[in-house]
């Protein structure tokens, strides 16, 4: 599934989420999608007071990460 199509089924249904692996240093967190800003998306990772959290392109996110599409179970 192209990172396009990811985003409108990731803003359209809450019981998906992106989890992410950070390609140089190994780091897992998950992905979030800005609503309102075309091909940006901010990943959460490293410590928990957000200062290893990145914002960026599509393009870099791709070059960066490993990511899987998850659905959650009710």
């Amino acid at each position: 599934m192209k990172i396009n199509e990811l985003r409108k089924l990731l803003l359209s249904d809450d019981l998906y989420h992106l989890t992410t692996t950070n390609k140089s240093n190994g780091w897992c967190g998950c992905a979030s999608f800005s609503p309102s800003i075309d091909n940006w998306i901010k990943v959460f990772e490293g410590a928990g007071d957000g200062s290893d959290d990145k914002e960026m392109t599509f393009s870099e996110f791709i070059q960066n990460y490993d990511y899987v599409l998850e659905r959650e179970e009710l």
